[in-house]
């Protein structure tokens, strides 16, 4: 038989290595019930190595998720994560060592700086990183990617995208505006 062949009668969500979740999965009065059961199959799915999680999660799964056990035991082996909910992302990466994390829902300094303390746990292993920042200002930028590159000092990639609000004199922000607003506080050193 096929299960022979494997050595073992292993669980099938063990040859699972992507999964993705659009949320919302199922009819309200009911996001307990089926958070809890996505939660069994993925601890069953230890091999996972990327999740995504589409939507903004209900208030069952958060509470789930803040109750799971450390890394080793619950998705050992993922190393990516794209959410669009902070939370998740803050959740799945504490004491895990993600390679990858994407955030296309715009951040606000505070979610970045808590994603920041919690990725941060295991800052060698971060060598890619999508987000997209609401800032309000060009000095907001530069202290944006000063923190990110002193908490994750290995990234390959970095990608983000910055909202200046709509009381920002140019949208979207020019390259030269980029440039001059990171050349000038270099300049006033000499």
């Amino acid at each position: 038989s096929s299960d022979a062949s494997r050595g073992s009668l292993e669980h099938p969500a063990q040859w699972v290595r992507h999964l993705t979740v659009s949320w919302p999965l199922f009819p309200t009065g009911e996001d307990a019930h089926y958070c809890e059961l996505l939660l069994r199959a993925l601890s069953l799915a230890s091999s996972l190595l990327s999740l995504e999680l589409r939507g903004v999660s209900p208030l069952a799964w958060r509470h789930e998720v803040d109750t799971l056990p450390p890394s080793p035991y619950f998705l050992p082996n993922l190393v990516a994560l794209k959410t669009d909910d902070i939370q998740d992302a803050v959740c799945l990466s504490n004491d895990r060592p993600l390679e990858s994390i994407f955030i296309p829902s715009a951040l606000v300094s505070v979610d970045l700086a808590t994603l920041l303390d919690s990725a941060g746990s295991s800052p060698a292993s971060m060598k890619q990183l999508q987000l997209s920042l609401e800032l309000t200002s060009t000095e907001d930028v530069l202290s944006t990617f000063r923190d990110i590159t002193t908490t994750f000092r290995d990234l390959s990639v970095l990608c983000v995208e910055f909202d200046l609000g709509i009381d920002f004199p140019e949208r979207p922000i020019s390259w030269m505006t980029m440039h001059v607003s990171l050349l000038t506080p270099y300049l006033s050193n000499f």
